[in-house]
Parts: C-alpha cells; structure tokens; sequence
C-alpha cells in the first residue's frame, strides 16, 4: 500500500518549484508525477502514491490532482491550493476557518520519499514540458493504446505494477537521478 495522497505529492513538488523561483506548469507537474513513480518503482515494491494515473492525448494525468490545479489553466502554478476547514471552538462559541500552510502540506510525505521526489525534480524540472509528453509518448505504456486514447476513448489507468516492470526491465528510459 502507498505511503503518500498523489495530492500530496504533486504539492510538494509545488512547494520545490516555489521554493527555487522555477517555473511549473500543470502540464509539467502531471509529467513529474510519471516519472516520480516511475523512478521509486526501480526501489520499492510498491507505488509512491496512491490513486488512479490516466493515460491521455498529453500523456499521463493524475484526475484528483488535475481537478485540484485545473483552475491555473497553462498558466504557472502560482501557489497551493489548500482547502479551508470551517472548524467550530465550543469553549468560545465561535466558528473558526483553518488553512493549512505549505508546512502541513509537505509533512504529510516520509523524508525518504521526498528525496526520491526532490530528485526526480532536480532532473527532469529543466525539461521543456512538451519534451516530457513526447518522452512519454514514447513508452510503451502509453504506445500501446495511442490509437484508443487518439480516438478519444477516456478512463484508460495505468497498472502500476506493469510500470513497475516496465521501468525494471528499461531503466535505461529515465534520467538517472541521485
């Protein structure tokens, strides 16, 4: 079972593109999120994250994270979207909102799972994001059902476990990272 929300994930790689002034797409984020899980299924047995990743005309996609940074359009991803929590303080019989901050956001993922991120960043964050679709493009993983997803068929999941095998057996198909 994964140890981390794909929410979670995609948010800290967020928080790094902040942290360093470098610009991030959600096109580019959705790639990043393919080629994290990519890379930890070379070192761990299970996925990084948990959720569904679609395969669609732009390549990999994370439905629960595109609906929560779809409202940034192509623009660069400005910020965190958190969700509010109205919360009600019996004692002084007053409602108060909750917003977490990017610090809550990010201890949500294991310090080794966020080097693995914070890696997988460093190599592919220079990548044009049209570069990432095309190296995409290219896996079988996503080949095998171009004319299904060309064709506009929808819902179409990777396996994870077949990613799994697939990046074992074609490491040479990801940018070694640290």
């Amino acid at each position: 079972m994964p140890n981390n929300k794909a929410i979670d994930v995609a948010n800290y790689f967020v928080h790094l593109a902040l942290q360093q002034g470098s610009p991030l797409s959600h096109l580019k984020l959705q790639k990043l999120l393919y080629f994290a899980e990519a890379h930890y299924s070379l070192i761990s047995n299970e996925p990084l994250f948990e959720g569904s990743m679609q395969k669609w005309k732009l390549g990999p996609v994370v439905p629960e994270v595109y609906h929560e940074y779809k409202t940034f359009g192509s623009r660069n991803i400005t910020h965190i979207p958190t969700k509010s929590e109205v919360l009600f303080d019996f004692e002084k019989m007053e409602f108060i909102n909750s917003k977490p901050n990017d610090d809550d956001v990010i201890e949500r993922i294991d310090d080794n799972d966020k080097q693995i991120i914070k890696d997988v960043f460093d190599k592919y964050n220079s990548s044009d994001p049209y570069d990432l679709v095309h190296k995409t493009h290219e896996h079988t993983l996503w080949k095998k059902d171009e004319n299904q997803i060309l064709s506009g068929v929808r819902d179409l999941e990777y396996d994870k476990d077949e990613m799994r095998h697939y990046f074992r057996a074609n490491p040479e198909l990801l940018i070694e990272v640290d």
